[in-house]
């Protein structure tokens, strides 16, 4: 392959989401931001790029699809690209086993932060759906309430209010919400790319043989080795809880711990624990065999650096679904938002309905109270939430 260098001014694009491209490149100096579009078209900034000698771009070299990500350069940077069109980027890593365990290198780290993104996110997605739909549940009962009233003592001024207060959009959010649905349902993202492993000769000493119900690496312990699954079933626990199966022959566990220690010089705990479900062969890989590993069987390297760039690219598409779903909700929840369509719009328009047309009502006494109540806990609620996003969106600007 042949090293180009390019100079980049502040604001110049180098690559584009969506264009095919065969090359790789790495950071000589200065940074860039990455983009990723939803599927409106619009971008968003998902990560910088600024310590010096960063691999980027190869996910989609490496799997050969689209880029995922446009990106562009923050200030004055100067970046190598890593030409591989002619020979092909799968020949490039097999013929230079070395480079495709350094851009490996840099897909574990990227993998790991991203996980740990995306779940804080995922969690904070939770957080703001349970305040967003306890609302509109509420909005919803009240509402549905007139209704009932006036079916049952049809009571003219009860279907006032429900009539006026049903059109607003939070009414058939609410009922969906009531019938244990999502009230905001946005982009789902797409099934894990499932690739084939090669077939790698296994030294006998390396296999192991397990159990059902033996464990073959334990939550806490140093990640110093990894596995390739040769038969049977094997499950992944989380503090004692199923989280998932592997069962697909070939299938590598544990390798971005490994990949990251190396390449830090520090092992860390392993996550999760892996348990055999049925008896099962596992090739074990020690870190300090995987260089020699990978010089004798180039082809577990390519294999490597696909796998973890497919999971990182879930993990990324997973992290703009994740991201929208929680603007969605921030925005029905925004107390100082001019749109008509938010949850405290619709409880001022229910309170002043109330005010006006079942003044002195028993049925409904306490009710204004109640849902200015709401409406105070939900703008709070709303204030606490935007600020928890705003803090991450700091946290994990520059991975």
């Amino acid at each position: 392959e042949s090293m180009i260098e390019i100079e980049l001014k502040p604001g110049e694009t180098l690559c584009k989401q969506g264009e095919v491209s065969t090359d790789i490149y790495l950071l000589k100096d200065g940074k860039l931001e990455v983009f990723v579009r939803d599927h409106r078209g619009r971008e968003k900034m998902v990560s910088e790029i600024s310590a010096k000698h960063s691999i980027f771009g190869e996910f989609g070299a490496i799997l050969k699809k689209p880029r995922g990500a446009s990106v562009h350069a923050a200030q004055r940077s100067v970046v190598q690209k890593i030409d591989t069109k002619n020979k092909g980027l799968d020949e490039t890593i097999l013929g230079q086993p070395k480079l495709g365990l350094s851009i490996s290198h840099n897909l574990a780290r990227y993998l790991k932060d991203t996980n740990v993104r995306l779940s804080q996110y995922t969690q904070l997605l939770n957080d703001i759906r349970a305040a967003a739909e306890g609302a509109l549940r509420f909005y919803f009962q009240k509402t549905k309430f007139m209704g009932d009233l006036h079916d049952k003592n049809k009571a003219p001024w009860a279907k006032t209010i429900f009539d006026k207060a049903k059109l607003h959009p939070c009414y058939a959010m609410g009922e969906t919400v009531s019938k244990g649905q999502e009230a905001i349902v946005g982009e789902t993202a797409s099934a894990a790319q499932v690739l084939t492993s090669p077939e790698i000769p296994s030294d006998p000493a390396n296999v192991k043989e397990f159990n059902a119900g033996e464990v073959i690496g334990k939550q806490g312990e140093e990640g110093r080795n990894f596995f390739i699954l040769q038969s049977g079933l094997l499950e992944i626990q989380v503090g004692g809880r199923k989280v998932s199966e592997v069962k697909e022959k070939g299938a590598i566990i544990g390798e971005v711990a490994v990949l990251v220690g190396i390449a830090t010089k520090k092992f860390e705990a392993r996550s999760a624990t892996i348990i055999a479900r049925e008896p099962s062969a596992v090739t074990v890989i020690e870190s300090s065999s995987l260089e020699s590993l990978i010089g004798a069987h180039p082809q577990l390297m390519l294999f490597i650096t696909k796998v973890l760039s497919a999971r990182l690219a879930g993990t990324n598409q997973a992290f703009v679904v994740d991201d929208e779903k929680i603007a969605k909700y921030l925005a029905l929840m925004d107390a100082s938002s001019p749109d008509s369509k938010t949850v405290i719009n619709a409880f001022d328009l229910l309170r002043i309905n109330i005010q006006s047309a079942a003044k002195d009502k028993p049925e409904t006494d306490g009710f204004v109270e109640e849902i200015q109540t709401k409406s105070s806990d939900l703008k709070e609620d709303a204030d606490s939430l935007q600020n928890r996003y705003d803090e991450l969106c700091r946290k994990w600007r520059t991975i």
